[in-house]
Protein backbone atom coordinates (compact mmCIF):
# COMPACT_ATOMS: atom_id res chain seq x y z
CA UNK A 1 0.00 0.00 0.00
CA UNK A 2 1.04 3.11 -0.86
CA UNK A 3 0.86 6.66 0.77
CA UNK A 4 0.85 10.04 -0.71
CA UNK A 5 2.81 13.10 0.72
CA UNK A 6 0.54 15.67 1.84
CA UNK A 7 2.01 18.00 -0.95
CA UNK A 8 1.06 14.67 -3.68
CA UNK A 9 -2.04 14.74 -2.15
CA UNK A 10 -3.06 18.26 -2.42
CA UNK A 11 -2.22 17.69 -6.43
CA UNK A 12 -4.30 14.90 -6.84
CA UNK A 13 -7.36 16.27 -5.21
CA UNK A 14 -6.76 19.46 -7.14
CA UNK A 15 -6.69 17.63 -10.86
CA UNK A 16 -9.88 15.45 -9.52
CA UNK A 17 -11.43 18.87 -8.89
CA UNK A 18 -10.35 20.56 -12.20
CA UNK A 19 -13.77 20.36 -14.13
CA UNK A 20 -15.09 22.50 -10.96
CA UNK A 21 -12.36 25.65 -11.44
CA UNK A 22 -12.98 25.72 -15.01
CA UNK A 23 -9.23 26.35 -15.59
CA UNK A 24 -5.78 24.76 -15.99
CA UNK A 25 -4.86 25.24 -12.22
CA UNK A 26 -6.82 25.06 -9.53
CA UNK A 27 -6.47 28.11 -7.39
CA UNK A 28 -6.79 27.07 -4.22
CA UNK A 29 -3.78 24.17 -4.94
CA UNK A 30 -0.91 26.51 -4.35
CA UNK A 31 -2.37 28.59 -1.28
CA UNK A 32 -2.61 25.06 0.46
CA UNK A 33 0.59 24.07 -0.41
CA UNK A 34 2.23 27.19 0.66
CA UNK A 35 0.34 26.59 4.23
CA UNK A 36 1.00 23.04 4.33
CA UNK A 37 4.90 24.50 3.76
CA UNK A 38 4.91 27.20 6.50
CA UNK A 39 2.40 25.32 8.84
CA UNK A 40 3.64 22.18 9.16
CA UNK A 41 7.04 22.63 10.65
CA UNK A 42 5.09 23.95 13.74
CA UNK A 43 3.43 20.78 14.20
CA UNK A 44 6.58 18.60 14.04
CA UNK A 45 8.37 20.70 16.69
CA UNK A 46 5.49 19.64 19.15
CA UNK A 47 7.17 17.20 21.11
CA UNK A 48 4.76 16.81 23.84
CA UNK A 49 2.50 15.02 21.18
CA UNK A 50 2.32 11.80 19.31
CA UNK A 51 0.46 11.33 16.34
CA UNK A 52 -1.58 7.96 16.79
CA UNK A 53 -4.49 8.33 13.77
CA UNK A 54 -4.64 10.32 10.81
CA UNK A 55 -7.86 10.07 8.49
CA UNK A 56 -9.20 6.99 10.81
CA UNK A 57 -12.46 5.98 9.89
CA UNK A 58 -14.20 5.13 13.45
CA UNK A 59 -17.20 2.57 14.24
CA UNK A 60 -19.92 3.30 16.82
CA UNK A 61 -23.58 2.57 17.46
CA UNK A 62 -26.32 4.42 18.89
CA UNK A 63 -29.13 2.81 20.50
CA UNK A 64 -32.59 4.65 20.33
CA UNK A 65 -34.05 5.87 23.75
CA UNK A 66 -37.63 5.24 21.94
CA UNK A 67 -37.27 2.74 20.08
CA UNK A 68 -34.32 0.57 21.50
CA UNK A 69 -33.48 0.00 17.94
CA UNK A 70 -29.72 0.12 16.95
CA UNK A 71 -28.04 2.12 14.44
CA UNK A 72 -24.34 1.83 13.16
CA UNK A 73 -22.21 4.57 12.00
CA UNK A 74 -18.91 5.25 10.82
CA UNK A 75 -17.11 9.25 11.14
CA UNK A 76 -14.07 9.61 9.93
CA UNK A 77 -11.50 11.71 12.29
CA UNK A 78 -8.52 14.43 10.74
CA UNK A 79 -6.13 13.53 13.07
CA UNK A 80 -5.77 11.91 17.06
CA UNK A 81 -2.74 13.05 19.02
CA UNK A 82 -1.46 11.68 22.36
CA UNK A 83 -0.30 13.49 24.73
CA UNK A 84 3.18 12.25 25.87
CA UNK A 85 2.84 13.17 29.79
CA UNK A 86 -1.18 12.67 30.16
CA UNK A 87 -1.31 9.84 27.85
CA UNK A 88 -4.68 11.34 27.28
CA UNK A 89 -5.56 10.93 23.25
CA UNK A 90 -7.74 14.22 21.72
CA UNK A 91 -9.54 14.17 18.60
CA UNK A 92 -8.55 17.30 16.84
CA UNK A 93 -10.13 18.20 13.61
CA UNK A 94 -8.59 21.43 11.29
CA UNK A 95 -10.60 24.29 10.26
CA UNK A 96 -9.02 26.93 7.60
CA UNK A 97 -9.92 30.57 7.24
CA UNK A 98 -9.35 33.05 4.63
CA UNK A 99 -9.36 35.69 7.47
CA UNK A 100 -9.63 35.56 11.05
CA UNK A 101 -12.57 33.35 13.15
CA UNK A 102 -14.79 34.92 15.17
CA UNK A 103 -16.06 33.72 18.21
CA UNK A 104 -19.48 33.11 17.19
CA UNK A 105 -18.24 30.35 14.85
CA UNK A 106 -16.15 28.44 17.34
CA UNK A 107 -19.52 28.53 19.52
CA UNK A 108 -21.26 26.97 17.08
CA UNK A 109 -18.73 24.03 16.41
CA UNK A 110 -20.03 23.45 19.80
CA UNK A 111 -23.32 22.34 18.92
CA UNK A 112 -22.35 20.43 15.62
CA UNK A 113 -23.33 16.81 15.41
CA UNK A 114 -19.85 16.24 13.92
CA UNK A 115 -18.56 17.47 17.73
CA UNK A 116 -20.69 15.93 19.45
CA UNK A 117 -20.38 12.75 17.78
CA UNK A 118 -16.62 13.14 18.87
CA UNK A 119 -18.04 13.68 22.57
CA UNK A 120 -20.47 10.92 22.24
CA UNK A 121 -18.36 8.01 21.20
CA UNK A 122 -14.84 9.41 22.76
CA UNK A 123 -15.78 8.32 25.98
CA UNK A 124 -16.88 4.94 25.37
CA UNK A 125 -14.16 3.78 23.10
CA UNK A 126 -10.81 5.46 24.72
CA UNK A 127 -12.47 5.42 28.43
CA UNK A 128 -9.50 6.85 30.51
CA UNK A 129 -7.63 8.24 27.95
CA UNK A 130 -10.18 10.50 26.26
CA UNK A 131 -8.76 13.85 26.13
CA UNK A 132 -11.36 15.87 24.36
CA UNK A 133 -12.12 17.58 21.41
CA UNK A 134 -10.51 20.18 19.36
CA UNK A 135 -10.20 22.38 16.73
CA UNK A 136 -7.05 23.08 14.93
CA UNK A 137 -7.57 26.74 13.28
CA UNK A 138 -4.81 27.42 10.25
CA UNK A 139 -5.07 30.99 8.39
CA UNK A 140 -4.63 31.12 5.12
CA UNK A 141 -4.19 34.57 4.82
CA UNK A 142 -1.29 34.20 7.03
CA UNK A 143 -0.13 30.46 6.92
CA UNK A 144 2.32 30.61 9.29
CA UNK A 145 -0.18 31.33 11.80
CA UNK A 146 -2.96 29.19 14.00
CA UNK A 147 -4.13 27.77 17.45
CA UNK A 148 -5.50 24.93 18.86
CA UNK A 149 -8.96 25.45 20.62
CA UNK A 150 -10.86 22.88 23.03
CA UNK A 151 -14.73 22.33 21.98
CA UNK A 152 -16.69 24.36 24.16
CA UNK A 153 -18.75 21.81 26.57
CA UNK A 154 -22.75 20.84 25.83
CA UNK A 155 -23.38 17.88 28.19
CA UNK A 156 -27.13 17.81 27.60
CA UNK A 157 -26.79 17.87 23.74
CA UNK A 158 -24.64 14.87 23.97
CA UNK A 159 -26.68 13.03 26.24
CA UNK A 160 -29.10 14.01 23.82
CA UNK A 161 -27.09 12.76 20.81
CA UNK A 162 -29.08 9.22 20.46
CA UNK A 163 -32.23 10.83 20.64
CA UNK A 164 -31.14 12.87 17.57
CA UNK A 165 -29.71 10.30 15.55
CA UNK A 166 -33.25 8.26 15.95
CA UNK A 167 -35.36 10.78 15.33
CA UNK A 168 -33.28 11.51 12.49
CA UNK A 169 -33.20 7.75 11.08
CA UNK A 170 -36.92 7.51 11.63
CA UNK A 171 -37.59 10.49 9.67
CA UNK A 172 -35.61 8.92 7.28
CA UNK A 173 -37.85 5.44 7.22
CA UNK A 174 -40.78 7.86 6.99
CA UNK A 175 -39.96 9.72 3.95
CA UNK A 176 -38.79 6.81 1.79
CA UNK A 177 -42.26 4.95 2.56
CA UNK A 178 -43.72 7.75 1.17
CA UNK A 179 -42.16 8.06 -2.25
CA UNK A 180 -43.19 11.63 -2.76
CA UNK A 181 -40.94 13.85 -4.79
CA UNK A 182 -38.99 16.30 -3.89
CA UNK A 183 -41.25 18.75 -5.34
CA UNK A 184 -43.98 17.26 -2.81
CA UNK A 185 -41.65 17.94 0.40
CA UNK A 186 -42.62 22.07 2.02
CA UNK A 187 -39.33 23.68 0.90
CA UNK A 188 -37.38 25.05 4.29
CA UNK A 189 -37.99 29.18 2.67
CA UNK A 190 -34.76 30.05 5.69
CA UNK A 191 -31.94 32.02 4.39
CA UNK A 192 -29.79 30.65 6.62
CA UNK A 193 -30.42 27.12 5.24
CA UNK A 194 -30.83 27.53 1.42
CA UNK A 195 -28.19 29.89 1.63
CA UNK A 196 -25.36 27.91 3.22
CA UNK A 197 -22.05 29.20 4.12
CA UNK A 198 -20.85 27.24 1.21
CA UNK A 199 -23.48 28.79 -1.30
CA UNK A 200 -26.84 27.91 -2.14
CA UNK A 201 -28.46 24.99 -1.50
CA UNK A 202 -28.28 22.33 -4.65
CA UNK A 203 -31.99 22.51 -4.69
CA UNK A 204 -32.12 26.48 -4.86
CA UNK A 205 -33.20 26.28 -8.22
CA UNK A 206 -35.67 23.80 -7.90
CA UNK A 207 -37.50 25.61 -5.08
CA UNK A 208 -37.47 29.18 -6.76
CA UNK A 209 -38.42 28.74 -10.18
CA UNK A 210 -39.48 24.61 -10.07
CA UNK A 211 -36.29 23.64 -12.05
CA UNK A 212 -35.74 20.21 -11.47
CA UNK A 213 -32.01 19.94 -10.07
CA UNK A 214 -31.40 16.38 -9.44
CA UNK A 215 -31.65 16.08 -5.51
CA UNK A 216 -31.19 17.97 -1.83
CA UNK A 217 -28.00 18.20 0.24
Amino acid sequence: QRFYTAAEAVDIVAEENRPLWGAKTNPARDIVRNVLRQYTPQIAANSMERVVAVEEIVEFSVIGPRTGRRWDYTQRIDVAVSNVATKKTKIRDYKSSSGHFKQETLDRYSVSLQFLAFQYWGPQLLGDAWGGAEIELVSLSDPGTGRIVPIAPAPSLVADFPMICEEAELEIERHAAEKRTVRQYQPAANERVCMTSYGPCSAWDNCTWGRETGGLN
